[in-house]
């Protein structure tokens, strides 16, 4: 067994990283339901946790509650650390990165140019008269309307459910710099 560390209350210990598990009967009724509906959304992967449990509420008759939902994700990531489910099939937008754009050197930079070049798109909402901007409220929805907008150049937006002041300010003055 791997490295562990000691677990929070109880002083047991919890091996980190993938680590085998033995899930109960009714909790492999669930998995089960996950796989079907991860296999039934291969197009759409990876999803999160939410987007899971909506669809089980929906398909499976899941009950909607918190404690349903918190179970939900800890059943995913015993599953997921016991390789029950691959790590790739669920994301978790929770962790935020901030990187710098360098390079190994001048090759590598022209490198990134050239690909740059490559994946040249027009925008096809540039000279219009109206902008289109497409508002969501679940930001784990993001992706997959992000790339169903893609040919048309609508960008999306998320607030992750909760108004955030200075999102709400920089849409009004966006829409007073557009159209006033």
């Amino acid at each position: 067994m791997g490295k562990v560390t000691v677990g929070r209350n109880n002083g047991r210990k919890r091996p980190k990283g993938y680590a085998p598990w033995r899930p109960r009967a009714e909790t492999e009724d669930v998995l089960a339901q996950v796989s079907e509906m991860l296999s039934e959304y291969r197009a759409y992967l990876p999803l999160t946790v939410r987007q899971i449990f909506y669809r089980l509420v929906g398909a499976f008759d899941y009950p909607k509650t918190e404690q349903a939902y918190e179970r939900l994700g800890n059943y995913l990531v015993r599953a997921r650390r016991a390789r029950m489910i691959p790590f790739e099939a669920i994301r978790d937008d929770s962790a935020s990165v901030m990187n710098h754009l360098h390079f190994d050197g001048e090759d590598d930079f022209y490198s990134y140019v050239h690909r740059l070049g490559r994946s040249y798109t027009k925008d096809k909402l540039a000279g219009q008269g109206y902008a289109i901007r497409l508002h969501c409220e679940a930001e784990g929805m993001m992706p997959q309307m992000h790339e169903a907008l893609r040919d048309f150049s609508v960008p999306v937006y998320s607030c992750s459910g909760f108004d955030s002041l200075t999102a709400r300010r920089d849409l009004a003055k966006w829409f007073h710099d557009s159209y006033v």
